[in-house]
């Protein structure tokens, strides 16, 4: 069959309840997306990068269909009630075939004319479960993100640094403090990070006589962060502010020890990142949406560090000037990125799908969390309505028809 024959077919739905779907579909929504598992290793005295490419993940399909007709608000409402089924659904594509998938975010707009536009975000399945492993994934996450913490403490111990050496590692040192000092939530937290601080002055300072008995309190200040009693993306954005302050300095970094210097303490920031995922505070992991986000978070903080330090390696390590990232630290690091990713992977398998939909009628919050939450004597879900959509003062009283609205299923 010809491409022209096949985009002539309709989108045809099976939901995780059993009823079939066959919306419209749009002709230039016909993309798809996915990533391999890979593993990169790094050898002394090789240039280079050894990728072990495996099986790719599941692949992501955004989908714009739509209803249309007399009946088309009853139609979209119907497949909105069906899309609640936490069963898999079966989507045969005019373009790409059959495939099994879940949802991870719909979107509904009501404002055409006679039509439902429907967006969906899916992601391929499979049917079978997979491997069984014999650990829980956040307890080894936790685990091995202690275990890489504790390679930055023992490469970090490995310099003998130098006078210079000393001001690039201060300087560093302020510039974190700076980024995150003003963001901290709480004055006891504030305080405890301002002592970290002054030690990790103190240590420094002292880095010429005792610098080995020293590293694990600068090391304590930088991974301080994951410790605020803030979101997790709010965390993982002063984290990322603070590696950008690192990476500020990369084009001037020479000797072994200002790379390895460089090395060790983003390799902190990036531990700081991941721990930070494993201690969420409420509302942060609310639906699947925002454990995917965290996790692209972690993974280009950690993908851009990799690269950086690519950038600064020598050809071998045969010279008195060469560097090469230090083994254990890079093994260490990966398999914690790998756990705190498989972690997050188990939440946002139980987590709430997202759903967005276009008021075709002025309405109210408390209209909409009823309608979406239910009501409870708290009006803590009126609450959670009014955050998730960031409702002005205005909108208190009338939301307009129209505007766009979130919740979650």
């Amino acid at each position: 069959m010809s491409w022209q024959d096949k985009i002539k077919n309709n989108i045809r739905i099976t939901t995780g309840d059993g009823k079939v779907y066959e919306p419209l579909s749009l002709v230039d929504s016909n993309t798809k997306s996915f990533e391999f598992n890979i593993s990169e290793f790094h050898f002394p005295g090789v240039a280079g990068t050894k990728v072990d490419r495996r099986l790719h993940k599941g692949t992501r399909y955004p989908l714009d269909f739509f209803f249309q007709g007399d009946d088309n608000i009853d139609q979209s409402n119907a497949f909105e009630l069906s899309a609640k089924d936490l069963r898999p659904w079966t989507v045969l594509h005019p373009i790409f075939g059959q495939f099994v998938c879940h949802p991870i975010s719909i979107e509904f707009d009501n404002s055409g004319i006679n039509t439902t536009n429907i967006k969906v975000e899916v992601v391929e399945t499979i049917i079978e479960d997979g491997p069984r492993t014999s650990f829980e994934a956040k307890d080894t996450a936790i685990t091995s993100v202690k275990t890489a913490t504790d390679s930055v403490n023992n490469y970090t111990a490995s310099i003998s640094p130098q006078v210079t050496d000393v001001t690039l590692m201060q300087g560093n040192i302020d510039n974190l403090y700076n980024e995150a000092s003003s963001k901290i939530p709480d004055e006891p937290t504030a305080n405890k990070y301002f002592n970290l601080y002054n030690t990790a002055t103190t240590k420094i300072n002292n880095a010429l006589n005792e610098f080995n008995t020293g590293v694990i309190f600068i090391t304590d200040f930088i991974v301080y962060p994951a410790q605020f009693a803030i979101g997790v993306k709010a965390r993982l954005q002063i984290l990322k502010d603070q590696a950008l302050q690192l990476s500020a300095i990369l084009d001037n970094l020479n000797s072994p020890n200002e790379k390895k210097i460089f090395e060790s303490q983003k390799a902190a920031v990036v531990c700081s990142a991941i721990e930070s995922t494993l201690t969420p505070i409420e509302g942060d992991y609310l639906s699947a949406v925002d454990v995917l986000f965290v996790i692209s978070e972690i993974i280009d903080l950690y993908n851009d560090f990799i690269y950086e330090l690519n950038q600064l390696q020598t050809p071998d390590g045969t010279q008195e000037d060469s560097y090469l990232p230090d083994p254990d630290l890079m093994y260490n690091l990966s398999y914690s990125i790998d756990y705190a990713v498989s972690n997050l992977l188990q939440i946002a398998l139980s987590a709430q799908q997202e759903r967005i939909i276009y008021l075709d009628t002025d309405s109210n919050p408390i209209i909409l969390t009823h309608r979406f939450y239910g009501l409870d004597q708290q009006d803590q879900n009126v609450q959670r309505f009014i955050d998730t959509n960031q409702i002005t003062m205005r909108e208190l009283i009338q939301i307009p028809k129209g505007r766009k609205i979130v919740y979650y299923v």
